[in-house]
């Protein structure tokens, strides 16, 4: 059995890919505990993303006419998930949900994956 008290601050590897093409950008996410929902690995995720400059944010939304505050680009994203605008991977488990959990441990791999719509479809 897992001791959860024991993984406090695990470093797990994300991975930002489109469906297709290029291999995508790796980045590490620290969590709190090792079980988290995808809720969380979606805060987590857009997070690290908060911290870079925005000319070089590629997942967080971007209103014309001002900077979204961390929780609006938070709410954003986790709209985006329930509208399947990406699809994240964990382990091997596809998150269906916002309340789905994993266990993650060190050498767990999570995916965000951009959907792509069709042009003209």
């Amino acid at each position: 059995m897992l001791d959860f008290r024991l993984m406090a601050d695990l470093v797990i590897t994300c991975l930002d890919a489109p469906l297709h093409g290029s291999a995508g950008e790796e980045l590490r996410l620290t969590l709190p505990n090792a079980r988290v929902t995808a809720q969380e690995l979606i805060e987590q995720r857009v997070g690290v993303e908060f911290t870079r400059p925005k000319a070089t944010r590629r997942w967080i939304a971007q209103a014309p006419d001002r900077d979204l505050a961390l929780d609006e680009a938070v709410a954003h994203a986790l709209a985006a998930f329930e509208r399947g605008h990406f699809l994240l991977i964990v382990g091997d488990r596809q998150a269906e949900r916002l309340a789905d959990a994993f266990v993650m441990l060190p050498d767990t791999r999570v995916k965000f994956i951009r959907l792509m719509p069709l042009i003209g479809g």
